[in-house]
């Protein structure tokens, strides 16, 4: 599946125009995902070793969709955790892995309203 995302990506310019599209709604709203996105993009421009790459960057690439649709549309606390503990906190960026200083009670309190 890695491939596929990385071959539609090489052959049909639109794929990476949508996705551009849809990355740089997010831009100016943090700094952390603009850093991640950036670097993303600068990946994605270089061909070398695509194959071996794959992996790392369709993990890049659903990680900084996920983030621009919680900056667009999600709740505040729900896009902050999300951005520390995925994009900020380096890999493995595993679920559960939220740093200090997040408002944890309201994370929980917000999935219990739901």
């Amino acid at each position: 599946m890695c491939l596929d995302v990385l071959r539609a990506l090489s052959r049909e310019p639109r794929t990476r125009e949508a996705l551009d599209s849809l990355l740089s709604g997010g831009k100016g709203r943090d700094a952390r995902y603009d850093r991640f996105v950036d670097g993303l993009l600068m990946e994605l421009g270089d061909p070398a070793d695509g194959e071996l790459r794959a992996r790392h960057l369709t993990q890049k690439i659903a990680l900084s969709v996920q983030a621009a649709i919680l900056l667009g549309h999600g709740p505040e606390i729900s896009a902050q955790a999300f951005l520390a503990s995925r994009l900020s906190a380096g890999p493995p960026a595993a679920f559960g892995t939220l740093p200090r200083g997040l408002d944890l009670g309201a994370l929980i309190e917000r999935v219990f309203r739901a």
